[in-house]
């Protein structure tokens, strides 16, 4: 899950007025499907209620209002530790895991390259 996408729906979903028709969502950055995908989440993990206009011709989710498990989550975002604990904790870990396995992939190469290159020298 993106954290910043989910707490900018959470944000705008709290400052919508009750009742009426759901509305549309944009968020600079993110795809139609993105905003969609995460809105169903949302609603299946109970932090928002959500209405599904999905047809044949795809899925579509519309947002309604912000429940209070999506209030409390959205205060614990609001607090700067724990956002910046969660972006070290969700975010580093995954970046730094892709640019170990890249240089290992690349040290592997060049290491395996050299060898093949003493041994054929050494013949």
């Amino acid at each position: 899950m993106k954290p910043d996408l989910t707490r900018i729906l959470l944000q705008r979903i709290r400052e919508l007025p009750l009742g009426g028709q759901p509305p549309d969502i944009h968020v600079e950055g993110y795809s139609e499907d993105e905003i969609t995908r995460r809105v169903m989440q949302l609603h299946e993990v109970g932090y928002i209620e959500a209405v599904n206009y999905s047809h044949m011709l795809g899925t579509c989710w519309r947002p309604t209002r912000l429940t209070h498990s999506g209030e409390q989550y959205l205060a614990a975002l609001g607090r700067n530790t724990v956002w910046a604990k969660m972006r070290r904790f969700v975010l580093v870990p995954v970046v730094l895991g892709a640019v170990v396995a890249v240089a290992r992939a690349e040290l592997t190469a060049a290491f395996s390259f050299a060898l093949d290159w003493l041994t054929s020298w050494l013949r």
